[in-house]
């Protein structure tokens, strides 16, 4: 019996996670990959690409999956100082986004520094830039 050991919502990430579990013997099957290649902006209307495994290889599978994403380090990847959790949300800065309206003319994506945990409600600010 095939059981759901991962959503995604991009192709690529999709296809690192497979291609990993085929590396070490289990066999992984992706579910509307094919839609995930073609019309990718209808993935989120039926929840995203799922990846399957055999019930059988599902706590293996999960324990890769986990080692694999442990070890990627993303530039600019924030945790909450808290929990430690990757739900963050990062706030536009209706300010200076107003400020670049009126100075350069088209709307400029502007982040402020403020941050929101969206697993535990922590807030705090980031040392981090301002410009996404």
């Amino acid at each position: 019996m095939l059981v759901t050991l991962s959503t995604h919502y991009d192709l690529s990430g999709a296809v690192v996670a497979r291609s990993l579990l085929d590396q070490h013997g289990i066999p992984a099957f992706l579910l509307d990959g094919h839609l995930g290649s073609v019309s990718w902006v209808y993935l989120p209307a039926i929840g995203g690409m799922r990846l399957m495994v055999l019930e059988r290889d599902f706590e293996v599978a999960g324990h890769l999956l986990a080692d694999l994403s442990a070890k990627i380090d993303v530039p600019g990847d924030e945790h909450c100082p808290a929990c430690g959790s990757d739900n963050i949300f990062r706030p536009a800065s209706w300010v200076l986004g107003l400020l670049s309206v009126l100075t350069v003319g088209p709307p400029l994506l502007v982040q402020s520094r403020r941050r929101h945990c969206r697993s535990c409600r922590h807030n705090w600010r980031s040392a981090e830039g301002f410009l996404l």
